[in-house]
């Protein structure tokens, strides 16, 4: 059992591998990978590294306490499951905020963040029980919570957090890209044959999963076959299945086909809820888009299967089907789907 945050009796609080819940791995620390996960007696989200074995790090952040330094909270001290368990910097690291152009940015932000890095960097060299020297200050190593920057060691390259996943205010998804030759789960080409149209090939079209395609669990003609969606790039990406891409890129993709759930789609696609519910795939996202780039108009745009926000919008896009094309898919006739735009996540 674990022994508290500030228990004064022990050097540093043991917390047992039993108490934390576990969600998708935000990247790799100096010598471990690190995951976001929930320190469920304590109800908090935290940043847990998991390590091969436990050397003197753990003693070292016992040691430190500044609100301007990452805070460590304990151990787990049961092999092979040795981790680092400290607290988590739900707004991302500093090079993050600063590549959306959306996020605020006066002169106010730039000398109260400054005199914080200072106050952080102090603290480590000059006041701390055990002087640090950091060595490696830089952007990415500077994280942001809701109430100040702190000096880090990891942050996720995730962008969107909570249950379900948001980035402001909006849902978010999973993506990834592939090449396909037929027509697909809404049967856009021609009705002799599996081939696609043309536009089913090199437009933008998407297959989602199952439970966004149709909550019914149809393999064919789901509820939202037709619809559109616009996603927007939250620069961030799943580590190890993508990488980083501009924040606040917008295309609308029309759904055409369908992810199922089955191999090799299982880590992507496995949502036990719709889109509005909070079930989830193996790396948190309650949506995934799996992007046609048959005629390299993903590659094309640089898009590296990134995160991306959600909404269902009207069949307007560059590059982007329209509904006169969707008329001659074969599931345009099968009442599912009002050709009527529909806005800001709505469905008609």
């Amino acid at each position: 059992m674990h022994k508290g945050i500030m228990d004064p009796a022990i050097s540093f609080c043991e917390i047992a591998f039993d108490v934390l819940e576990f969600y998708e791995r935000c990247g790799g620390g100096s010598f471990g990978s690190v995951y976001r996960a929930k320190w469920k007696s304590e109800n908090i989200i935290v940043a847990v590294k998991k390590l091969l074995v436990l050397d003197t790090e753990a003693h070292v952040l016992s040691l430190l306490s500044q609100r301007n330094i990452i805070q460590f909270y304990g151990t787990v001290m049961e092999e092979p499951n040795n981790c680092l368990v400290t607290e988590f910097a739900e707004r991302g690291s500093l090079y993050d905020y600063l590549q959306n152009p959306d996020n605020p940015m006066d002169f106010q932000h730039i000398l109260t963040w400054a005199r914080e890095i200072a106050q952080g960097m102090n603290y480590l060299h000059n006041e701390a029980p055990m002087k640090i020297i950091h060595r490696d200050l830089k952007s990415k190593n500077v994280v942001i919570s809701v109430q100040n920057v702190s000096i880090g060691y990891v942050s996720c390259e995730q962008r969107c957090h909570g249950s379900p996943r948001m980035y402001n205010g909006k849902r978010c998804a999973s993506t990834t890209r592939y090449n396909d030759y037929h027509k697909g789960a809404c049967g856009c080409g021609p009705a002799s044959g599996d081939s696609q149209f043309g536009w089913n090939h090199d437009h933008f079209v998407t297959a989602p999963n199952q439970m966004f395609f149709d909550e019914g669990g149809s393999g064919w003609c789901g509820q939202r076959c037709g619809k559109c969606v616009k996603l927007t790039t939250t620069g961030g990406y799943v580590p190890g299945q993508g990488g980083p891409t501009g924040v606040g890129q917008s295309q609308v993709f029309m759904v055409t086909n369908l992810c199922p759930n089955v191999y090799p789609n299982q880590n992507w696609c496995t949502q036990g809820t719709g889109p509005y519910g909070n079930g989830h795939n193996d790396y948190g996202y309650v949506a995934h888009f799996d992007l046609e780039n048959g005629a390299g108009q993903i590659s094309n745009i640089g898009w590296n299967n990134p995160e991306v926000t959600w909404e269902i919008v009207g069949c307007h896009g560059h590059n982007t089907p329209t509904d006169g094309m969707y008329q001659q898919c074969q599931c345009a006739h099968h009442g599912k789907r009002s050709l009527n735009g529909t806005l800001n996540g709505s469905e008609n």
